[in-house]
């Protein structure tokens, strides 16, 4: 009795040695059924190298940029604990503290900081992520990694430690070279800065007496308003500045890099077009009626498109998707050229990677084809191909050559569409003389589970992203708070309430998202995106340009970011006390 539920039934050798001969008389005594496919262990093989390879390339070059915005925002975040002791440095190298000892000191505190939390990070990563890492290795047939891990993550937690320990050790080494009554005055003001910041010190200097004459720190905030004194606040500290719109640059830049391999994740998954092929309509009609298809309002070309099933003449053990078009196939399917060129005359052919790997086929090899009418091709491979469909075993060759060889092989009409064709009115039209057509299916739609977990990790990497913009939003404007506490607590003094103090930060995050997001922007178009389609080229031809609708989320995202941060810094900086400001050195 057959049991309707079955689908898929495995057959193991007694010696696989002869696989070849069980295929082909597994060929011939399932002649006459449809939908039928041999797939062997290679094969198999082929179609998870494939992707395999696209999974890793792209999830190396993901850990490569995020590594690289994780180590600038680490840096800075050290920077700027070292920025706040300043006074506290220049009170140690007062009593005869060396630069040396000051810069282990500061090291060594970053240290025992950085290496619980590099570890905690490690624990927490290693857990959350090995249920999702475990799915995708099964669909990628790969085992658990298990102890294979332990370098790599050495290494991860050395280098989390390494680079906060740097980033503190060497700021405190410069810091200490200046001038111990600097860095009790403020260090850094003494620098390019100080003609910025003498204004604001001047004006909020001296405690009551400024604070008595409101008058003129007032008349500090209204020229140009409460936000542009914010911004040149923040401009004072041009190190300071630089590394911060770096850091949320590069964090801009990845978080737009995330959405655009998201969308492109998308396109692979539902649109024909992103591996090559450039129809979006196949139909079953007669090919004398292929003029008239042509003919109709919205279609920019049409022509028959043949596909049978063929095996390697010399093993029998590789079986091979034979496409083939009356002219340039180019113009309707258009897989990535790895090497060789594209075919020309009607004894070439073009082979996709996976069948060059199983059989060993370069540019300049002969392709031995037995077709199932018995009869046999042999042509010359003019060029690689790079697909994901049918496993990479796919040969387009001229429709001239296949015809001669099996008259009868079945085709269906290929239909590219204009840019602007109306769908729906081509469909009626196909409909009126007589065709059945389908629309072109996407070229990963068996690797949907595939896509989905990737497109999930994306998502979620794009997420964490942001909470590191915002992490770095808050740090610099707590940052230009506490070391502008007599600034904002004159303006308090002089009636200003939290209103004015939001403003006041709102000028100073201004000038750093706004430059973070131009600097993110061009990142992902001339760095990051070009890159990563580089990696990805020899399996996908990935346009990892952001839309304008990406881009205008993200900039809505790190201006909410940017937000969050100004209220959560006022509502901190309003609670100290206006004398305990202007007490403040």
């Amino acid at each position: 009795r057959v049991n309707p539920n079955v689908n898929l039934a495995e057959i193991w050798l007694r010696n696989p040695r002869y696989l070849n001969e069980v295929l082909v008389q597994a060929r011939a005594t399932s002649f006459g059924l449809h939908n039928l496919q041999f797939a062997t262990r290679s094969g198999v093989k082929v179609l998870l190298d494939q992707a395999a390879g696209i999974v890793i390339d792209l999830l190396v070059a993901l850990s490569v940029i995020a590594l690289i915005t994780a180590s600038a925002m680490l840096a800075a975040s050290a920077r700027a604990e070292v920025q706040r002791r300043l006074g506290a440095i220049g009170v140690r190298r007062a009593v005869g503290a060396s630069r040396g000892h000051i810069a282990l000191t500061q090291g060594l505190e970053a240290m025992l900081i950085a290496a619980p939390a590099a570890a905690l990070g490690l624990a927490a990563g290693v857990l959350v992520i090995n249920g999702p890492d475990d799915r995708l290795l099964t669909m990628l047939n790969e085992p658990p990694p298990g102890t294979a891990l332990v370098l790599p993550l050495a290494a991860s937690f050395l280098a989390g430690v390494a680079i906060p320990v740097l980033g503190a050790a060497w700021p405190a080494w410069r810091a200490a070279g200046r001038s111990p009554v600097g860095l009790l005055r403020g260090g850094e003001l003494e620098t390019g800065g100080r003609r910025w910041a003498g204004r604001g010190g001047r004006s909020a200097g001296r405690g009551g007496r400024s604070a008595g004459r409101g008058g003129r720190s007032a008349a500090l905030g209204s020229r140009g308003g409460l936000a542009t004194l914010g911004a040149r606040l923040v401009a004072a500290r041009r190190v300071r500045l630089a590394a911060t719109v770096v850091t949320l640059g590069l964090s801009t830049g990845f978080v737009l890099l995330m959405l655009a391999l998201a969308s492109a994740l998308s396109a692979l998954e539902t649109d024909p077009g992103a591996l090559g092929k450039r129809y979006q309509v196949t139909a079953s009609m007669p090919v004398s009626t292929v003029p008239r298809v042509r003919r109709i309002p919205g279609v920019a070309a049409a022509a028959p498109r043949y596909e049978v099933e063929g095996a390697d003449s010399y093993y029998l053990g590789e079986t091979i998707d034979v496409i083939a078009y009356p002219g340039n196939h180019a113009v309707f399917e258009a897989p990535p050229l790895v090497s060789g060129h594209r075919l020309r005359g009607g004894g070439q052919a073009e082979v996709g990677v996976g069948l060059a790997d199983a059989l060993g086929l370069s540019p300049g090899s002969t392709l031995a084809i037995a077709l199932s009418s018995g009869d046999e091709l042999r042509l010359r491979v003019s060029g690689l191909v790079s697909s994901l469909d049918h496993d990479g075993r796919v040969a387009y060759i001229p429709a001239r050559a296949l015809l001669a060889a099996d008259p009868s092989a079945p085709y269906q009409v290929a239909i590219e569409l204009t840019p602007n064709a109306n769908y729906g009115a081509v469909t009626a039209a196909l409909t009126k003389l007589g065709a059945q057509f389908s629309a072109t299916s996407g070229a990963t739609a068996r690797g949907v589970p595939l896509v989905d977990t990737l497109r999930t990790i994306l998502i979620a990497i794009a997420i964490v992203d942001g909470l590191v913009c915002l992490y770095a939003l808050i740090q610099a404007s707590t940052l230009t708070v506490q070391e502008r506490r007599r600034t904002v607590a004159v303006l308090r003094a002089s009636g200003a309430g939290p209103a004015a103090v939001r403003r006041l930060l709102l000028g100073a995050t201004l000038a750093l998202i706004v430059p973070a997001g131009v600097v993110g922007i061009v990142l992902e178009r001339y760095v990051f995106g070009p890159a990563l389609s580089h990696l990805a080229e020899n399996y996908a031809v990935l346009a990892l340009d952001a839309t304008s609708a990406e881009v205008l989320a993200t900039i809505a995202g790190l201006a909410l970011a940017g937000a969050v941060a100004v209220v959560w810094v006022a509502r901190q900086a309003a609670r100290e006390s206006v004398v305990a400001g202007l007490a403040a050195r």
